[in-house]
């Protein structure tokens, strides 16, 4: 949690969080983790 999900999300602000912010950090956690890892976060 406190390496991948607040390391990128801890500042912002819950409202300005949308499907696209989150569609692009998936996609380059995938790019550097397994899958299961991914999932996880």
């Amino acid at each position: 949690m406190r390496t991948h999900v607040i390391a990128q999300w801890g500042d912002w602000p819950l409202s300005k969080i949308d499907h696209l912010a989150v569609q692009t950090w998936i996609t380059g956690l995938s790019k550097q983790l397994a899958p299961a890892t991914v999932a996880e976060c």
